[in-house]
């Protein structure tokens, strides 16, 4: 297991090299900032469209409805926590990479903004579809936890959704949270940490980190899960690409799958045969994935010293 987790122990340095070090708290700020970002032009985009709604002469019950249940409303929710958390982490790579030192990284480096190298289509095939495994697996831990906001809004909206609108929020569920949320978590946040901790420390927190910010019990179960093992894969593969369209790929297929499922009053059965076919699949790619990552001849960042210039 060493050949893939590492060595067990940080190797001993001097305190001139742990001055050169990155810090692992200003991701961890970075982060913060930029889902209250996020936050705030959320408010400020209700706010506005309750405006613009009223004016138009909708009552309180229709805006409200609006937002919670139409899908271009749930966009326009959606869209503005995904930018901020975006421009955060774009903005500390950029900052990262200005500083005067010359060892400070590009923000292709600070972000994982690399393409796996050597992958090839057979890596990438294995990968995605053995992916169906961990997000059985994700699926299970949802199954588990109570909800404390159950998702009658969106269920609604699955079920009343016109064709171009399911389309549109298909695409949005799944390019928004797929891009922006692995760019900060698997590319900023856990990146930084792989370069001052473990492999599984910086995996785990990171994952653990992204599930708090699901809120919901069975969404944070279904985060961790699927999490820890976007994680492994962006570690391995010294990218955040494959995690990108995996993340994209769960959310999309999974509400697509929803939707037709839902307007096509498809029954328990014959979706359980689906959903059984689907995991044979998965599981017989998903052994041909782990070899994949364990051979993947360029790992992601390891604990070392750094320029000053990666200190931020």
């Amino acid at each position: 297991m060493s050949e893939v987790w590492g060595d067990a122990a940080p190797p001993a340095v001097t305190t001139a090299e742990v001055v050169g070090r990155p810090r692992t708290w200003t991701p961890f700020v970075t982060v913060a900032l930029g889902f209250l970002l996020g936050m705030i032009a959320v408010l400020a985009i209700a706010v506005t469209a309750g405006v613009a709604l009223t004016v138009a002469g909708r009552s309180p019950g229709e805006i409200e409805r609006f937002l919670a249940s139409d899908a271009i409303g749930i966009i326009l929710l959606l869209a503005p926590v995904q930018a901020g958390i975006f421009v955060a982490a774009v903005a500390h790579a950029w900052f990262s990479a200005q500083r005067e030192a010359s060892g400070a990284p590009p923000i292709v480096e600070t972000l994982g903004l690399r393409w796996p190298a050597r992958l090839g289509v057979g890596g990438w095939t294995a990968i995605l579809i053995g992916s169906g495994v961990p997000f059985a697996l994700a699926l299970g831990a949802a199954a588990l936890l109570p909800s404390v906001a159950p998702p009658t809004e969106i269920m609604e909206m699955w079920g009343e959704v016109p064709a171009w609108k399911a389309v549109l929020w298909i695409a949005a569920i799944g390019l928004l949270p797929g891009t922006c949320e692995e760019l900060i978590f698997r590319g900023l946040l856990q990146r930084r940490l792989l370069r001052r901790w473990s492999p599984p420390v910086a995996i785990g927190v990171t994952s653990v980190l992204f599930a708090l910010v699901h809120v919901d019990p069975p969404a944070m179960g279904l985060a961790l899960v699927l999490g820890v093992w976007i994680g492994v894969v962006a570690w391995r593969t010294n990218s955040v690409f494959p995690g990108m369209v995996i993340h994209a790929g769960v959310n999309s297929t999974w509400n697509a799958i929803q939707i037709i499922g839902i307007q096509n009053n498809i029954d328990d059965m014959d979706a359980m045969r689906f959903a059984a076919v689907v995991v044979l699949v998965s599981l017989v790619a998903f052994p041909f994935a782990i070899v994949t990552l364990i051979r993947a001849p360029h790992p992601g960042p390891g604990r070392e010293g750094r320029g000053v210039g990666d200190a931020a």
